[in-house]
């Protein structure tokens, strides 16, 4: 069953497979999304380069930097306003100033961590469009401005390409210790 969310009308839905572009970047988006965008998923980052800590005691502490690249990476501001200093005439006010207002402020359930707005918003952006992992937020999204879908999209889209850095890390270092001979 899906909701249309512009009629509220509840459809059965078919089988039919509709499988997503290679070449687009939200393919690459359900890709990630369990290793790096869903962090109570059991294989995410966290969880599997701990696990591999925890049964090869010689790795013990080796993956603590993937692990804080990865804290960094969500608190890091890709996309948004700075502060750059000051001008000699204050600048107007944008419609990205409202967008917190506009679609709500995240749910802070999903994020134990503090994190940036843009990730906060390309989280909202993949659960409302790419993922269809959460009703409300697809709700908002629909109901948002042109302008905001865009930088939410924008944002999303950028937080997507920069994420394929944990899971080629990852790969890399997993490829180097079984060259090495260890048994992954």
């Amino acid at each position: 069953m899906a909701k249309n969310l512009n009629t509220g009308e509840i459809k059965p839905v078919g089988l039919k497979l509709n499988h997503l572009p290679k070449e687009q970047w939200t393919y690459l988006a359900v890709l990630v999304r369990p290793i790096v965008f869903a962090e109570k998923e059991p294989i995410n980052l966290n969880v599997l380069t701990k696990r591999i800590e925890r049964e090869h005691p010689l790795f013990q502490g080796r993956l603590k930097m993937v692990r804080d690249d990865f804290k960094r990476w969500k608190k890091h501001m890709f996309v948004g306003r700075q502060q750059l200093g000051s001008t000699a005439t204050p600048t107007p006010p944008t419609d990205l100033e409202s967008i917190q207002e506009a679609l709500g402020v995240p749910d802070p359930n999903d994020h134990a961590d503090d994190v940036s707005n843009d990730y906060q918003f390309a989280w909202e952006y993949l659960n409302a469009n790419v993922w269809h992992a959460d009703l409300d937020k697809s709700e908002r999204h629909q109901a948002s401005s042109s302008h905001i879908k865009e930088h939410y999209a924008k944002c999303a889209e950028i937080r997507v390409l920069s994420a394929t850095q944990f899971a080629l890390e990852l790969q890399n270092w997993l490829l180097g210790a079984r060259a090495d001979g260890h048994d992954f």
